[in-house]
């Protein structure tokens, strides 16, 4: 679990990566250094996505929001009430696997391949082998038990076929 004071970020993809991490997020309403759209861009990626996270609003604070947030008691309670998820894998039919197999190119040029191994996806970076990737659920794979950040493949109707990796979107290539 993590708790951002006035937090934000410039790179809004990657806050895929927190969508299994617990986040209570501070902020004041008054904040000139770091606006308060900030945490809120934040948030709502992460209740869109279903993601566990609570926002608190400090009215009339600026930038020091951490003086009172760490003068409540409750945020410990809370932090210590969540404990590090661990990945359980699945059976997935092997025609789901063979549809996510192939290669995928990010905007920036990264190419990955995926490729049906032993009831999971090997990753390829270039020439250099990776590991088997263990199913999470039907679209979403992870490559340690204790990974955080799933390796999601979109393949639904409207959905431009692809994968998330590392936060970043990669296309499918026909």
């Amino acid at each position: 679990a993590i708790i951002p004071i006035c937090g934000g970020t410039h790179m809004p993809e990657y806050i895929r990566r927190l969508k299994r991490v617990p986040v209570w997020c501070f902020h004041g309403d008054e904040d000139a250094v770091v606006p308060i759209v900030e945490s809120e861009k934040i948030v709502e990626v992460l209740k869109e996505m279903g993601g566990d996270v609570k926002f608190t609003i400090y009215p009339g604070v600026g930038h020091d929001s951490w003086t009172e947030t760490y003068l409540n008691r409750d945020i410990y309670e809370w932090l210590l009430n969540h404990k590090r998820i661990r990945n359980t894998p699945v059976e997935i039919d092997e025609n789901l696997l063979k549809l996510y197999s192939g290669t995928y190119r990010s905007q920036t040029g990264l190419v990955i391949s995926f490729v049906c191994e032993d009831a999971g996806l090997k990753i390829r970076f270039d020439d250099m082998e990776g590991p088997v990737l263990n199913a999470a659920s039907e679209n979403e794979f992870y490559h340690d038990e204790y990974a955080r950040d799933l390796i999601t493949f979109e393949t639904g109707q409207g959905k431009e076929p692809g994968v998330y990796f590392n936060g970043m979107f990669l296309k499918k290539e026909e």
